[in-house]
């Protein structure tokens, strides 16, 4: 029987695979977020300020989190 760490190895296409990601708002990040669900090490490089998403309010307030799951992220001043 598969325990459940094997059936998530099993499951992960991209694993080992590193992503460095330079996008914002709606597309970039969506493309982002499936190669993290599909097991790569997705890497987001944000302004120092941080990606602009994360002070959305009100109905954009879950943006960020949402587009940004499964991923690590570092700000750098490009």
């Amino acid at each position: 029987m598969t325990g459940r760490r094997g059936a998530e190895e099993q499951a992960s296409p991209l694993r080992g695979i590193k992503v460095i990601e330079f996008t914002h708002m709606v597309m970039g990040p969506t493309a982002g977020v499936i190669l993290g669900d599909l097991g790569a090490d997705v890497i987001k490089v944000e302004p120092l300020r941080g990606d602009n998403t994360r002070r959305l309010k009100g109905s954009g307030a879950g943006y960020f989190p949402m587009y940004n799951r499964n991923k690590r992220s570092i700000a750098l001043d490009l």
